[in-house]
């Protein structure tokens, strides 16, 4: 099966040379009642990447002798095509398609499966970096990460910067560090050595030098996400706390909820297409927060 498909699965009788409708009557003898109780297909609903293949599993119910051949339908041919064996093959991207079977016995039984496909991955270069957001103070020093996504064998190598090297400085391997006087919103960017249009940045937000009393740290990630509509994707947030207080919770919202939702533990589902919403993560009771975006492609 081709990648990201649902489980194989394997289709029940369908023979040819079964009846295609009622068996005429020729013997004189009291007729024997015929015909088809039940169908159904498994999965009823299910995803496909385009690419990926399914074969539905059939369920026939028949008595007297009716038989159990069908004939296999795609409501939308062009985005989900179908084989004479009744094998599926997601070619387009649509959020809903229908696949049918249809007994050649009794035309008015049939079984449905509801699928979503979505588009193939984007395989696009890019640069992405851990945390992807973080909040500091004045004297902290905070280890960021870098990875460039672009294949097998991709060479990893990148330079830091931060926007302004009077308020902060970045080691070579990515160790940032505040010098405090400055209050408001940095960047740290990471470029692939190998190809310098890749480019990624984290958000810092700079803070008052740091009281251990009632210091807090906030790291979220990844960055983005990109996910197909009716996708679903999950950031992470992890609050670290001064000595001797209380964990704390973290609550998400997004910024547009027409076109992505969140719920309470991070995870985001897409419902329309869009270049961009912000989805913020903010600990209970505190005034800071951290940010992260999801692209959400047709």
């Amino acid at each position: 099966m081709a990648r990201g498909a649902l489980a194989v699965l394997l289709l029940a009788g369908a023979c040819s040379s079964e009846h295609a409708g009622p068996a005429a009557n020729t013997t004189g003898s009291t007729p024997v009642a015929s015909g088809v109780r039940s169908m159904s297909v498994t999965p009823v609903f299910g995803a496909l990447t385009v690419g990926d293949t399914l074969r539905l599993r059939l369920a026939i119910d028949t008595f007297g002798t009716a038989g159990s051949a069908v004939r296999w339908t795609s409501s939308d041919s062009a985005a989900l095509a179908i084989s004479a064996n009744g094998q599926f093959r997601a070619i387009a991207q649509k959020p809903i398609v229908q696949a049918c079977a249809v007994s050649l016995y009794d035309a008015a039984q049939h079984a449905c499966a509801t699928l979503a496909l979505r588009p193939a991955p984007l395989t696009a270069p890019h640069v992405d970096i851990w945390p992807a957001g973080a909040v500091m103070w004045s004297g902290d020093t905070l280890a960021f990460t870098a990875t460039v996504v672009g294949g097998a064998g991709t060479p990893q190598s990148v330079t830091w910067s931060v926007t302004d090297t009077t308020q902060a400085t970045v080691s070579s391997s990515g160790a940032l560090l505040t010098k405090g006087g400055f209050l408001g919103p940095d960047s740290i960017c990471a470029t692939a050595v190998a190809n310098t249009n890749l480019r990624g940045c984290a958000w810092v937000m700079h803070e008052p030098p740091r009281d251990p009393l009632v210091s807090w740290m906030l790291y979220v990630g990844p960055g983005s996400l990109t996910l197909p509509v009716g996708g679903h994707g999950t950031f992470y947030a992890f609050v670290q706390a001064p000595p001797g207080a209380a964990a704390l919770s973290v609550t998400w919202s997004s910024a547009d909820t027409t076109k992505v939702t969140v719920d309470g533990d991070g995870t985001v589902t897409a419902r329309s297409s869009t270049s961009g919403v912000k989805v913020c993560a903010q600990p209970v009771g505190k005034p800071f927060w951290a940010q992260c975006a999801v692209v959400v492609v047709p």
